[in-house]
């Protein structure tokens, strides 16, 4: 009962936030993709989930798009999120970042 009134009072949340904005832009991930023979995903749930869980458990739309690389050659990710039913506003942002950056198109050899 506890989790779905936070669930509640977060979507309420962003909706307020999203009364003032129309799109969210936040790094997808805290840190890259784990290396196969480092720790393992599961390991760093909580690191890997931390900026998208809580669109998630609001059930807003999200999407992440390429948008480099680490200096070790990982790809790093950019996270478009939007209001509730939003769907087409995160698909046009993320299609003009993708335009204007051609991120997408790039293959990074990991060192």
């Amino acid at each position: 009962v506890h989790a779905r009134e936070q669930q509640v009072l977060l979507r309420r949340q962003f909706e307020h936030f999203f009364s003032d904005y129309d799109i969210l832009l936040t790094p997808t991930t805290l840190t890259p993709a784990p290396l196969i023979d480092g720790p393992s995903a599961l390991e760093q749930a909580r690191l890997l989930t931390r900026f998208t869980s809580a669109f998630n458990l609001t059930g807003l739309p999200a999407m992440s798009i390429p948008c480099g690389f680490t200096s070790d050659g990982l790809p790093v990710g950019l996270q478009v999120v939007s209001a509730p039913w939003q769907e087409a506003a995160i698909l046009r942002a993320g299609w003009a970042y993708e335009q204007a950056t051609r991120w997408y198109s790039m293959n990074q050899p990991v060192l």
